[in-house]
């Protein structure tokens, strides 16, 4: 019999398969085994039971908006709001798998410019807290980011 949910509270029992609270196994697209792509095939959806080996993070991508109406502020330090733009948070691995918070900071320094600074669980990524980690990230007159460092182009 199928039955459809939009509850979306799931769990795993203890053979791997995904289940809803009355224990009925979700179903979704299968995964071919050995090339790991989607097939059109419609099964029980059961995850990993195995230790994966732990990988760090190499990289990351922020998706978001600066806006360009933002005043300068003054002189950063993380632990005053007045003295920053914007701010993010990301999780991050390290290489035996524990999970770290890195924070981000932006603050504006220019028409078109942002310099970044970094913490890792509380700690700068930089010499002290008070140096940025990129300097002059800038941006062109229509918002884009721009790798070239043209500002205002």
């Amino acid at each position: 019999m199928i039955e459809y949910t939009r509850a979306g509270s799931f769990q795993i029992d203890k053979d791997g398969y995904i289940v809803t609270v009355g224990n009925a196994r979700v179903q979704g697209f299968q995964v071919d085994a050995t090339t790991g792509a989607v097939t059109g095939n419609i099964g029980d959806i059961q995850t990993q039971n195995s230790l994966l080996d732990p990988k760090a993070t190499t990289t990351a991508t922020i998706t978001g908006n600066l806006d360009s109406r933002e005043v300068v502020p003054a002189a950063f330090n993380h632990l005053d709001s007045s003295t920053y733009n914007a701010t993010t948070s990301i999780a991050v691995f390290d290489s035996l798998g524990n999970s770290h918070t890195l924070d981000i900071y932006f603050r504006k320094t220019g028409a078109n410019t942002y310099d970044v600074y970094s913490f890792l669980d509380g700690t700068s990524t930089t010499a002290n807290a008070t140096t940025a980690a990129v300097t002059g990230l800038p941006f062109t007159t229509s918002g884009a980011y721009d790798p070239t460092g043209n500002k205002g182009t």
